[in-house]
């Protein structure tokens, strides 16, 4: 049970008696409290769903009981499990599973799944000869795009198609793709450009790259030319100049640098935070904070450019919630919304990680000379780093781990069902 934080229960309880249990390379059942169900005997060992559990053994893969019998006839190469189908039956890798349900210690097939013929095809219906045809988009003639929009009309005496083009740019272009309503995108000379219907010029064709964003709800473009990026409105006009090394969009918010300085903008590309910091980066939505980079160390600051964090981080990770992954000359560390360390920078790296029985509560993998373990703040638990790999909490309040003697699992209270 985990300590009541803010009046909410954030037990994780287990939801199967049974649990993998591993001794030397072996895999039986015990219960919670280590209590032995079924001896260790298997290859492989699955939770039990629904009564039933997959198992290998001998080479191939069974279906269990909470017994230990085996209510599969014989061993098949892969079994899984799909709620509403059942379990899937594979005889070879490759090959299609046969779907079957227990029924009174029993495996039955699956009598709601039906095969399709191999033989069953659908007609499509096809137009008849006096309906006129719609012709409208991208068409290539020899290597060459071209675009056209108008109708086909089949002639009544001799079924030819009489063409009535309402707009129609020959084959002539390297590529070319549809934008926007009246908006075509056209490569000419390894350059491209935005051209109209009637191949009336909208951008001249001199940027290496063009593609269209929103802003304040509208279209705008983005373009680089000469190495540098912009942002040209939907009335094709500058809405920022071409001359950032980097434009990041978020939101109605724009992060750029130019020469190595970073800053921020608005929709309408006015300046919000001065291009003066060696890095920035969006963190804290809710709050609009900026993680950002100056003399070598990390701070954090509002859209105002007031501080938030001091610059004294060698660099800080965007995680969300309220705590922030930061690095200090003695290594990874946990602060909380206060600057006050919830864990030591003592660890060579720090990632979060879900707990899916509990997704209010945040956690954290914590790795050190080579080892993995776990950190919950709100819980004040901590399984501390000891293992080779840490696989996070599943629902039923087990996490998978891996010891050097194999694979294992670990409680939330840090009881181990592994015995090396």
């Amino acid at each position: 049970m985990l300590p009541g934080l803010f009046g909410q229960d954030y037990s994780l309880p287990v939801h199967e008696a049974y649990i993998p249990y591993r001794v030397h390379d072996k895999w039986g059942y015990c219960s919670p409290e280590k209590a032995l169900l079924l001896p260790a005997r298997y290859d492989e060992a699955g939770f039990f769903q629904n009564g039933y559990a997959i198992v290998k053994q001998d080479g191939g893969y069974h279906l269990a009981d909470t017994t230990g019998a085996r209510i599969t006839e014989r061993a098949y190469s892969r079994i899984s499990y799909t709620s509403g189908l059942g379990y899937g039956l594979l005889d070879s890798v490759g090959g299609v599973p046969v779907y079957a349900i227990p029924v009174a210690g029993h495996l039955q097939l699956n009598t709601m799944i039906r095969e399709v013929p191999d033989d069953l095809a659908l007609e499509e219906e096809r137009p008849r000869s006096t309906e006129v045809l719609v012709r409208n988009g991208v068409y290539k003639e020899e290597g060459k795009y071209g675009f056209r929009s108008g109708r086909a009309i089949p002639d009544p005496k001799g079924g030819e198609l009489q063409y009535d083009w309402d707009f129609l740019i020959p084959p002539k272009y390297d590529s070319l793709l549809v934008l926007g309503p009246n908006q075509l995108l056209a490569l000419e000379g390894g350059k491209w450009g935005m051209v109209g219907p009637d191949d009336n010029i909208l951008l001249e064709k001199e940027y290496e790259q063009i593609s269209w964003v929103a802003l304040w709800g509208s279209r705008a473009y983005l373009v680089k030319r000469g190495g540098r990026w912009g942002i040209i409105s939907r009335s094709f006009q500058p809405l920022m100049p071409i001359r950032y090394d980097t434009i990041i969009l978020n939101g109605q918010l724009i992060i750029a640098a130019a020469d190595g300085q970073w800053g921020t903008f608005n929709s309408y590309g006015e300046p919000l935070i001065p291009l003066h910091y060696d890095s920035l980066f969006y963190l804290f939505p809710r709050q609009k904070w900026f993680a950002v980079k100056k003399d070598g160390l990390w701070g954090i600051i509002n859209e105002q450019e007031k501080p938030i964090y001091p610059f004294q981080y060698r660099a800080i990770k965007n995680v969300p919630g309220e705590y922030l992954i930061v690095q200090d000359s003695l290594g990874w560390g946990l602060i909380d919304s206060k600057n006050q360390w919830v864990l030591p920078a003592a660890y060579d790296d720090i990632r979060p990680s879900v707990i899916a029985g509990a997704p209010q509560l945040m956690g954290f993998l914590l790795d050190k000379e080579g080892k993995t373990g776990f950190f919950c703040p709100e819980a004040k638990k901590l399984i501390p780093p000891k293992y080779e790999a840490f696989y996070g909490f599943a629902p039923n309040n087990l996490a998978q781990v891996k010891t050097e003697k194999g694979m294992g699992y670990v409680s939330w209270e840090g009881v181990e069902y592994f015995e090396d």
